[in-house]
C-alpha cells in the first residue's frame, strides 16, 4: 500500500491524469442527474439518461484503471523479460511492430 502510495504522489502522472479524468466524469455525472430530475421525483429531461449513465460508467472504468496503473508501478516488471514493461519504441516483441501479439 505504502508503494503505490507514493508511486501515485511521486510522479505517477498517468494515473493522476486517470483520476482526475474520474473525477470530471462523475462531476458531469452528477450535475446532469440534478438537471434531468429537478427539484423532485419527476423526470424532466429523459433523454439525459443515456448520457449520465455513461458518464457514471466512464468514471467508474477511469479509476479501475488508474488503481491498475499504480498497482502495475507498484509491483513492477513480474519478470525481467515481461512484455508490457518494455521502454523501447519497437513494440512488446521486439518485431519492431507496437501492439502485435506473441508468436
Amino acid at each position: 500500500m505504502a508503494k503505490s502510495a507514493y508511486a501515485l504522489r511521486h510522479g505517477h502522472v498517468v494515473a493522476r491524469r486517470l483520476l482526475a479524468a474520474e473525477a470530471a466524469a462523475w462531476f458531469a455525472a452528477q450535475v446532469f442527474e440534478n438537471i434531468q430530475w429537478g427539484d423532485g421525483d419527476r423526470l424532466i429531461h429523459p433523454w439525459m439518461v443515456v448520457p449520465e449513465e455513461m458518464l457514471e460508467m466512464t468514471g467508474s472504468m477511469l479509476f479501475g484503471l488508474a488503481f491498475l496503473v499504480v498497482l502495475k508501478a507498484a509491483v513492477g516488471p513480474v519478470a525481467p523479460d515481461d512484455p508490457w514493461t518494455h521502454s523501447d519504441r519497437e513494440g512488446p516483441y521486439g518485431d519492431g511492430v507496437v501492439g502485435t501479439t506473441p508468436r
